[in-house]
């Protein structure tokens, strides 16, 4: 299922049409080039990943393109496979926007490598991506630092960048710079787009800052269900003390070994809650708060926008739930 974000647009062309009518064409930008109209008489199509990625390229792209989503909203990420529709409107595209650094990996691939001319641009390559302490190998197992295999194992990336909203804004630069490529008639426009929803994330950066502050330094710590909150901990000083799945995926649950090593961390480090994620339904989390008597938060949403969710509420809602829970 492919999900148009491109909501209210039709009502934005007829408004940005109505306005060129009134004020004519003799707009012109700083540098006295002529600031192109709104919308794009070729009118570019480009596909993101996932939602979030997509809503970040809406902002830029406003009525000059088209922007759809491949995942559907509220689908984790982890556990989609693409259905032959969206195959054949993956192959049909000449420019994806992904996350990257492994995050899309096992079902873009291969229709990748079958179809040369679609150009992916992974935002995460661009965004100055943090070490994973572990490491997964290809069958998603997780590997700590301290296991006597690890040893000479390839460097693996957090991709979950986005609970970094400046890193976020380095994103939405990128897709500035390749939308500007795709249609140099409007790099004005997407540079403005850009650089007026970077005030937004700067604002929300604001925001999440003051959040955290009302947090007890002793009490900023969490345990949650898989490890995702890194950039989250490392922007906002909190510290994440490991999560019940010691990996980047979900995909392959956790095991007894994982039960236990949490359980041990728990106890170790005062952790009074924990955190679950609306994407996955991880029973061991469970037994592991009825083990230790922490209390069990869901709600927590880590891969997917909600439908009709944008990024800033997305981030929001993360974080009133984890500040109005560490702070009792």
């Amino acid at each position: 299922m492919i999900v148009n974000t491109r909501k209210a647009k039709f009502i934005n062309i007829v408004v940005a049409s109505i306005i060129l009518v009134i004020i004519g064409c003799g707009e012109t930008d700083p540098e006295g080039e002529a600031v192109p109209k709104d919308v794009f008489d070729g009118e570019s199509r480009v596909l993101a990943t996932n939602p979030m990625i997509a809503h970040w390229a809406d902002a830029v792209t406003g009525t000059r393109a088209t922007v759809e989503s491949i995942l559907p909203y509220s689908v984790d990420p982890h556990a989609y496979s693409p259905g032959a529709k969206d195959v054949a409107q993956i192959t049909k595209s000449e420019y994806i926007f992904a996350i990257g650094l492994m995050y899309e990996e096992k079902w873009l691939t291969e229709i990748l490598d079958n179809n040369p001319g679609i150009r992916l641009v992974n935002l995460g390559d661009f965004v100055s991506p943090i070490e994973f302490e572990g490491h997964e190998d290809s069958h998603g197992h997780g590997h700590s630092d301290d296991d006597e295999h690890s040893e000479g194992r390839e460097v693996q990336y957090d991709p979950h960048f986005w609970f970094d909203p400046q890193r976020v804004s380095v994103a939405v630069g990128k897709i500035a710079d390749v939308m500007s490529e795709i249609d140099p008639d409007g790099a004005y426009y997407y540079r403005k787009n850009a650089e007026a929803y970077k005030v937004v994330l700067d604002k929300l950066n604001e925001t999440i800052v003051g959040k955290i502050a009302e947090i007890p330094q002793p009490k900023r710590k969490i345990i949650s269900e898989h490890e995702s909150l890194g950039y989250l901990g490392e922007r906002y000083g909190i510290d994440i003390v490991g999560a019940v799945v010691p990996k980047l995926s979900t995909e392959t649950g956790s095991t007894p070994k994982d039960m236990v090593r949490v359980i041990e961390l728990i106890r170790k480090n005062d952790i009074s809650v924990l955190f679950l994620e609306n994407e996955t339904d991880d029973k061991v989390a469970e037994r592991v708060a009825e083990e230790t008597g922490i209390k069990v938060i869901n709600g927590l949403r880590v891969e997917a926008l909600e439908d009709g969710q944008s990024y800033v509420d997305f981030m929001k809602h993360n974080v009133d739930l984890i500040v109005s829970n560490l702070w009792d």
